[in-house]
């Protein structure tokens, strides 16, 4: 399947339980946070000194969703949740875009009026499934932006840019994040993999960057966007397109990131091609580029492919590989960027295999 990234998205969810229930609350967040989904509960984001109330108040009227964890210790609870569970009713009745999930987290019964809204039960098979369907509904978040990759793999694509700057130069990022259901080790370890590649990235486009500006020139930028995501039972990979603006100048290029959750431990992968198989596919590219009339005589970019390193320009997709060639690269550069998709899967066996970046 391949998806165009949605529209990044400002999103906070406010988490509403009993102490008793912190457990269910930690089970819940968890899926928040590792999706980089905003969220709001008490003891993490109450800062002493501040008015308990007020910030509870606050929270609940800005908040998109409202996620109620109801048991036998939460519902009739006095104070506080009584306080925010009126606060989000008020705001149910009143606001069209406000959303209140009620997760049940036992079999006692929910408030009366809970019932006009439906609810999940924390012990469905299909909980985080439903729980995605529930945040999706919101108007803020389209194109499904939240969505299984399989059964127990869920990705969000349309986390908030990272935006900062520092003297002489502005950055923004796109950082999707996954979830694994029931194993927090590998959900931090796969996002933080993630976060490692771009990271990697902006310090290489940051080299190009002149260190220091005059008073007559604007701020290098540097910009890295989701550009796609091919994903299947077994993968995902990510297409990535980053500039580096500078002295007037846009220079692009893609980046690739491709996760195998078929294998354990879970692998990043490169399409590698056998030795003695690389002139074989610089024929096969060539003759497919020389039918683009905006790119080199076939001799021409023959001479481009030598020495190219096609580990960095091929990313996976549902029927077989793409190669990019960026703004830059040498073969098509009179033509700007081109992608070339390959789906013979006879050939593609033939001339290269996926292998772990340690194989290579």
């Amino acid at each position: 399947m391949n998806k165009n990234c949605p529209a990044a998205t400002d999103f906070k969810a406010f988490l509403s339980y009993a102490r008793e229930d912190a457990n269910h609350c930690d089970y819940v967040q968890r899926f928040f946070n590792d999706l980089r989904i905003e969220n709001f509960r008490d003891t993490h984001k109450i800062a002493p000194s501040q008015n308990w109330h007020d910030v509870i108040t606050a929270e609940v009227k800005t908040c998109n969703l409202f996620v109620f964890l109801a048991s036998a210790n939460s519902t009739e609870k006095p104070g506080t949740i009584q306080h925010e569970l009126e606060l989000a009713r008020a705001r149910l009745m009143l606001d069209p875009n406000f959303r209140f999930l009620a997760i049940r987290c036992d079999d006692s019964d929910l408030k009366e009026w809970m019932y006009d809204v439906q609810y999940v039960s924390i012990n469905d098979p299909n909980f985080f499934e439903k729980l995605s369907d529930a945040l999706n509904s919101h108007p803020s978040i389209s194109e499904r932006a939240i969505e299984p990759v399989n059964s127990g793999i869920f990705l969000n694509a349309a986390t908030p840019p990272v935006i900062y700057s520092d003297e002489s130069c502005e950055f923004e990022y796109d950082l999707p994040a996954l979830y694994f259901v029931g194993n927090a080790h590998l959900s931090n370890e796969v996002n933080l993999t993630i976060k490692g590649n771009i990271a990697q990235r902006v310090l290489e486009m940051r080299s190009l960057c002149p260190e220091k500006i005059t008073e007559l020139s604007t701020k290098n930028q540097i910009v890295v966007k989701l550009k796609s995501i091919e994903k299947s039972e077994h993968y995902i990979s990510f297409t990535f397109i980053h500039h580096t603006y500078f002295e007037g100048a846009a220079h692009g290029n893609n980046d690739f990131l491709i996760l195998n959750f078929g294998l354990t431990p879970f692998r990043r992968l490169y399409f590698t091609p056998h030795a003695d198989q690389i002139s074989r596919l610089k024929n096969f590219v060539a003759d497919r580029l020389s039918n683009n009339p905006n790119c080199y005589e076939r001799r021409q970019l023959l001479e481009g492919l030598d020495g190219l390193d096609w580990s960095k320009i091929i990313s996976a997709t549902h029927s077989g590989i793409s190669i990019h060639f960026g703004d830059y690269s040498v073969a098509p550069y009179s033509a700007g960027p081109v992608e070339l998709r390959i789906t013979d899967e006879d050939f593609l066996r033939s001339v290269g295999s996926w292998r772990p970046m340690w194989n290579n």
